[in-house]
């Protein structure tokens, strides 16, 4: 469910809400405990979501065509919206969390997207 939640939030609402943030600060919380990881990394949609919430708010994904008033680019104006970095530094630490582990680390290596993900953090 917690994957959905992320899912529907950042796509559907033009990136992450609070409620993104949430949904990934809960996933932060269990996913610290060695007996959960394993159950975090492999429930359907996890990983998905974690790296959607990176790609929306990748500075290679934000827009760069227009400046602000102070001549930066568009998307680092965007990137200090508090909501989409709160929401990116949970997912990041969900990842680093599940990494702790030797089993995840491996499949997670192979996971399709995330070494790409990873490399633009």
């Amino acid at each position: 469910a917690l994957g959905q939640v992320i899912m529907s939030t950042t796509l559907h609402t033009g990136g992450p809400t609070p409620s993104t943030t949430n949904a990934c600060m809960a996933l932060m919380n269990l996913s610290i405990s060695k007996q959960y990881k394993s159950q975090v990394y492999h429930t359907p949609g996890i990983m998905q979501a974690l790296l959607t919430v990176l790609a929306q708010t990748s500075a290679l994904h934000l827009p760069t065509l227009t400046t602000t008033a102070h001549g930066e680019p568009a998307s680092i104006t965007s990137l200090r919206n508090p909501t989409a970095q709160e929401a990116r530094i949970r997912a990041c630490s969900v990842l680093s969390n599940l990494a702790i582990g030797y089993d995840n680390k491996m499949s997670m290596f192979i996971y399709p997207g995330f070494v790409e993900a990873i490399l633009v953090m």
